[in-house]
């Protein structure tokens, strides 16, 4: 999946006031939108608007829900098309593949076999144990995966 180049400068919604501060944004958001297509699918542009939608803030009016950014989610929706791990459902919405759901199924292993070496839980909160980020994930998955996450941190 490749970054557009207005990922560091494009804001998620009109509800938001700034970008968003993680550069690993955009493979945070395409994950969850790939786990949600993976759960319950038929999922489309519309649905993910109100998914990452929220309340705007209108300064001393009442605060108002409002969808998030309709752009963002359907450039996540046609790469991961074009890596065919989602599909159009002829019903509406996409659903997820085959393909995409064995390549779902072996990275959730990976945390998963992950998370019992190191002894991070993440679904255990547990006080005093470490837990892993989701950034530490993302950054995780990047790298077993071949991608180079030293370019996003200047490391």
């Amino acid at each position: 999946m490749e970054l557009p180049e207005w990922t560091d400068i494009v804001k998620t919604g009109v509800l938001k006031e700034l970008a968003p501060y993680d550069p690993d944004w955009y493979y945070v958001r395409a994950a969850s939108m790939a786990r949600k297509i993976y759960l319950r699918g038929g999922l489309g542009v519309g649905a993910f608007r109100r998914i990452y939608g929220g309340s705007k803030r209108n300064g001393s009016r009442p605060p108002h829900f409002c969808k998030s950014s309709g752009s963002v989610a359907r450039h996540i929706l046609q790469q991961l098309q074009e890596m065919s791990i989602i599909e159009m459902d002829p019903r509406g919405g996409r659903t997820i593949t085959s393909s995409g759901r064995r390549d779902l199924d072996q990275v959730a292993g990976r945390i998963a076999n992950f998370e019992v070496a190191t002894g991070t839980f993440s679904h255990l909160h547990k006080p005093h144990s470490p837990q892993l980020s989701s950034i530490q994930k993302v950054l995780l998955l990047r790298r077993s995966c071949g991608g180079d996450s030293s370019v996003a941190y200047g490391e």
